[in-house]
């Protein structure tokens, strides 16, 4: 079986194109490949919804029969929801998620946005790190991030609920400086580190770590890698990514 890259006119080829190329066409039997956390939503979305959509293209473009793979060790959020659809559940126990079919827009009882609230949502447990202008920053497994807007519904107690932005003077922004214990001029460092970046990589500051990771940072002062893997946000493959840059900023700013 041959690969046809441009064309489907071979009725036995394969067809290899990316989700986004693919609206509005069928084919008898399809493959998606790696529905995985970070991939479907991608790690840098922070528009959960129109990544569902994206996904749900993915998996309507068969005729006859559809094959999805994953890491079994990080599947997406969006299969979880095939199967057993999630209305994310917020509140102080990450065990306390409800099942739904379906979104609900007519929730009457606000919940406010802060940091450390968690739940449950597609088999992971997700915690706020972060409140900001837009929506929350969320993690789970440390590194991985995502970003949920303000307006996002869910079930709790049997209620439906809305997550609403907080008040101007609660809302972790980024001009936010040091929590209390943070080294003030680490944090400068770290943050200007983490702004230059965050530009060289193309992506959004809280992709290369979000505040709560920057406040840690900042209070532990880490001088090992030993030690950076033990802060909330840096896991293996930021340690590979950034971790030499990063003991780098800690030893200049507060020395050995």
């Amino acid at each position: 079986m041959k690969n046809a890259l441009s064309t489907s006119s071979d009725p036995s080829g394969v067809t290899l194109a990316t989700v986004h190329r693919v609206k509005g066409l069928e084919w008898s039997h399809v493959v998606v490949y790696d529905a995985s956390l970070g991939v479907f939503p991608h790690r840098l979305s922070v528009d959960t919804e129109e990544e569902r959509r994206v996904f749900h293209v993915a998996i309507t473009r068969c005729i006859a029969s559809l094959v999805i793979t994953a890491d079994s060790a990080s599947p997406s959020i969006f299969l979880e929801e095939m199967s057993a659809p999630y209305i994310p559940v917020i509140g102080e126990d990450p065990d306390s998620a409800i099942p739904n079919s379906r979104w609900n827009a007519s929730a009457v009882d606000p919940v406010t946005a802060k940091v450390g609230l968690t739940f449950r949502w597609g088999g992971y447990d997700f915690t706020v790190d972060e409140v900001n202008s837009d929506g929350v920053v969320v993690s789970t497994e440390g590194s991985r991030t995502t970003t949920l807007p303000f307006g996002w519904t869910f079930s709790a107690g049997g209620q439906t609920r809305t997550l609403v932005a907080p008040t101007r003077s609660a809302t972790r922004r980024g001009g936010a400086g040091p929590s209390s214990g943070a080294d003030p001029d680490l944090h400068r460092a770290l943050k200007e580190w983490r702004r230059e970046q965050a530009r060289a990589d193309g992506v959004p500051a809280y992709v290369v770590f979000n505040d709560r990771t920057l406040d840690e940072l900042s209070s532990v002062r880490p001088h090992t890698v030993a030690e950076l893997g033990n802060i909330t946000g840096i896991g293996p493959a930021k340690i590979d990514r950034y971790g030499d840059q990063i003991l780098a900023v800690v030893i200049d700013v507060v020395g050995t």
